[in-house]
């Protein structure tokens, strides 16, 4: 399709619709434009008494939205200073816990001290009771050392006391058997009085 043809088709569809408005026109009275323009009037005055009564409305519900502008401003102020005091709460016990933790790594290290010194002293305890003990065990085997070197002392001079006893009293049976027998002679040899030694709290 040319050029000449697509501006005919055009020029056709604008006349169709040209003679469309034309007939719609001719029905269309001056009685109908009448009514059509008072009830368009009757809709805008409508519209202008709402808009109106919207208007009136206006200043009371920006009064309400000024108080609740004041209302939220009050509240945000004290949400502010709430915050703020919570902000400042919150840092002094993140010190207070920064503190804590620093005290108790401390006590942690002075607790394993603590501890090590203990097992120290628990060592060196245990070889001073060692050293103690075999100082108490040789201290009390000499003591028993010595106490049986002074009872095999003992006996001894018992059994010597005792045989010069017998003797004595074999001497004194022959001196009463013959009275002309003086001295202490006793069979050709002389007897010497041994001195008997006894024991604290031994008695004759």
């Amino acid at each position: 399709m040319n050029k000449v043809d697509r501006l005919t088709r055009q020029l056709q569809m604008m006349t169709n619709e040209r003679n469309e408005l034309s007939i719609i026109l001719a029905n269309f009275t001056n009685n109908d434009f009448n009514n059509r323009l008072n009830f368009e009037l009757e809709m805008l005055n409508m519209e202008h008494k709402k808009v109106m009564v919207d208007l009136e409305k206006f200043p009371n519900e920006i009064s309400e939205a000024l108080n609740k502008c004041k209302e939220l401003t009050e509240e945000t102020v004290s949400c502010s200073i709430l915050h703020s005091q919570l902000l400042s709460e919150w840092t002094h016990l993140k010190e207070k816990v920064s503190i804590l933790r620093e005290e108790n790594r401390k006590l942690r290290g002075e607790q394993i001290s603590l501890q090590e010194s203990c097992e120290e002293m628990r060592r060196l305890c245990g070889e001073a009771h060692e050293k103690i003990y075999d100082l108490w065990a040789k201290e009390k085997q000499e003591r028993l050392e010595e106490r049986l070197q002074y009872l095999l002392k003992q006996r001894d001079l018992v059994t010597k006391h005792k045989v010069l006893a017998e003797k004595l009293q074999h001497y004194f049976t022959v001196s009463q058997m013959s009275p002309n027998l003086t001295g202490r002679v006793l069979d050709g040899r002389q007897c010497a009085l041994l001195p008997l030694h006894f024991p604290s709290g031994w008695h004759l």
